[in-house]
C-alpha cells in the first residue's frame, strides 16, 4: 500500500499516497487537465480501491468511473468464484440490492409524465384491493409519495413490537428461500401488519414499501405489464444495458458473482445461503454491472442537466423536472447530512477544513443484501455549464455481505476525479 498522507474533510482522514497530496494541491490552481494528471488519479483511485478491498477482506470488487460522460476508468479486483479461481473484472454480474429501488423509482417517475400517476394520491386509488392499513388500530391512507420516500410507515424486515436492530441479516426475512412467482403474492408478507408510524411523520427505511410500489406500478400499465416487463421494457431495453435483470436463482447469467460472508475479519469467509429475491425484486433484487450502472446514472444525470422539453428523445428517461424531482430532498434521513427524496439519497454541499475544497452536492443509493454491497453515486456539475453530461459517476459493487466503509470509498475516488476536472469546459476529455 506504500506511505499514505491524510487529508482532512469535515474532521474525516481521506487517505491517498503521498504522490496525490502533489496533485490535489496542483489541481486546485490549474484547471487544464491532461492526460498525465487523468492517470495520476487513476493510479491514487487504484490504492484507494486495493485498500479499501484488503481492510475489509472482500473477495472481489468491480468499479467504474465515468467524467463527463465518458469512461475514465473500470477494473476488478479479486475474486467473483473462490473456488473456481474466476477474476472479478468490471463486466463481473452482482447483485446491486437497494439501488434497485432507484430503477423503480424511475419506472414510477415515468408514470407520473404519462399522467397515470400522481404522487400525491393514495394509494388505495391505484390498488383498491390492498386492505386498510392501520396505526395505532386507527384506519390510515398512504400517498405514492410516502411509499417512494421511505415515509409511509410500512414496515421493513421487523414488525411492530419487536427490537428494531442495526444487526439486518440475523432476521429470517433475509433469507426467505421459497419464490412468489408474482408481485401480488410477496404482498402476503407485509400488507396485513400494523404500521410502524403514522404516514408522513417519521422516515423509516423499507424495502416492503418498494414492493408495494412495484404492485401499483403494475396494476396502471397497459396491459397489466409485470414489474419484470416493465423494466426490460422502459428502463434496460432503451439504455441497452444487457446485463441488468431480476435475479432468477436458476437462470443462467454469464458473468455472474457466487457471494460471500463471514461472521467477523477473524473468520474465514463463508458461502452464502441460497435465497429467493423475488419477494422485494423491486427494493433489492435486480443484477446489474458497473458498466450498465454508469450507463444508467449518466441517463439520469444527462436527464437532469438538460434543456430538452420531452423525454421522448436521445433515449433520455426522464424530463428535466422530473428527475430533479426525484433527486430533491423531502426527509431527514439517519444520516448526518443526508435526506431522501424519491428513490434516491441526497448529500448537501458541506464546508471542509481546507479552505479551497469542499465536498459538493451529490445523490447516491448504497445496497446491503445477502453476500453482497453496492453503491451508486452522481456528483452534477455545480457550473450550471451548457453541457447536459457534465458531472461524476461511480459505482462500486462487491460480492461480500456487509462490507463496511463503502460510501465513504465511492466519495473519495469520485472527489479525486472531480478534482481532475470539476466541471467539462474545464477538460480536454
Amino acid at each position: 500500500m506504500g506511505v499514505f498522507n491524510r487529508f482532512y474533510f469535515l474532521g474525516k482522514p481521506l487517505a491517498l499516497c503521498g504522490t496525490a497530496g502533489f496533485l490535489w494541491a496542483q489541481l486546485n490552481n490549474d484547471n487544464d487537465i491532461d492526460k498525465e494528471k487523468l492517470k495520476l488519479t487513476i493510479n491514487q483511485a487504484d490504492l484507494i480501491c486495493q485498500g479499501f478491498k484488503e481492510k475489509q477482506g472482500i473477495p472481489g470488487v468491480s468499479i467504474g468511473v465515468t467524467m463527463h460522460g465518458s469512461f475514465v476508468w473500470r477494473k476488478g479486483y479479486g475474486l467473483a468464484d473462490i473456488e473456481q479461481r474466476v477474476p472479478c473484472t468490471p463486466d463481473t454480474v452482482m447483485r446491486i440490492a437497494s439501488i434497485s429501488k432507484t430503477f423503480t423509482a424511475t419506472l414510477a417517475a415515468q408514470f407520473v409524465e404519462k399522467g397515470k400517476l400522481n404522487w400525491n394520491d393514495k394509494i388505495d386509488k391505484y390498488h383498491p384491493d390492498l386492505p386498510k392499513f392501520l396505526f395505532e388500530n386507527v384506519p390510515v391512507s398512504i400517498t405514492v409519495r410516502q411509499l417512494a420516500s421511505h415515509t409511509s410507515g410500512i414496515r421493513h424486515y421487523w414488525k411492530k413490537g419487536d427490537p428494531e436492530t442495526d444487526a439486518e441479516f440475523n432476521l429470517p426475512e433475509y433469507y426467505i428461500a421459497r419464490p412468489f412467482p408474482t408481485v401480488t403474492e410477496s404482498l402476503s408478507l407485509f400488507v396485513n401488519d400494523e404500521l410502524l408510524h403514522k404516514p408522513g411523520t417519521t422516515w423509516l427505511y423499507t424495502t416492503h414499501g418498494y414492493t408495494l410500489l412495484s404492485a401499483i406500478l403494475e396494476r396502471i400499465s397497459d396491459d397489466k405489464h409485470s414489474y419484470a416487463e416493465l423494466l426490460n421494457d422502459l428502463i434496460t431495453k432503451q439504455l441497452d444495458l444487457r446485463n441488468t435483470k431480476l435475479e432468477y436463482p436458476d437462470e443462467i447469467v454469464p458473468n455472474r458473482s457466487r457471494y460471500y460472508w463471514r461472521r467477523s475479519l477473524k473468520e474465514g469467509l463463508r458461502n452464502v445461503a441460497y435465497v429467493d429475491l423475488s419477494y422485494k425484486w423491486a427494493g433489492g433484487g435486480i443484477l446489474s454491472n458497473v458498466t450498465d450502472l454508469l450507463l444508467y446514472a449518466n441517463n439520469l444525470l444527462q436527464c437532469r442537466q438538460t434543456k430538452l422539453v420531452s423525454s421522448d428523445s436521445n433515449k433520455q428517461l426522464l424530463k428535466s423536472e422530473t428527475i430533479r424531482e426525484l433527486w430533491s430532498p423531502i426527509v431527514a434521513t439517519n444520516r448526518n447530512n443526508t435526506s431522501y427524496g424519491l428513490g434516491w439519497m441526497i448529500a448537501k454541499e458541506q464546508p471542509s477544513s481546507i479552505n479551497q475544497c469542499s465536498i459538493p452536492s451529490h445523490i447516491y443509493h448504497t445496497g446491503g443484501a445477502v453476500g453482497a454491497t453496492s453503491i451508486i453515486l452522481i456528483i452534477p456539475c455545480s457550473n450550471n455549464c451548457s453541457n447536459p453530461r457534465c458531472g461524476i459517476c461511480i459505482s462500486i459493487l462487491t460480492n461480500l455481505q456487509s462490507a463496511r466503509e463503502i460510501y465513504q470509498t465511492a466519495l473519495d475516488i469520485a472527489l479525486l476525479f472531480r478534482h481532475v476536472s470539476s466541471c467539462s469546459n474545464d477538460s480536454k476529455l
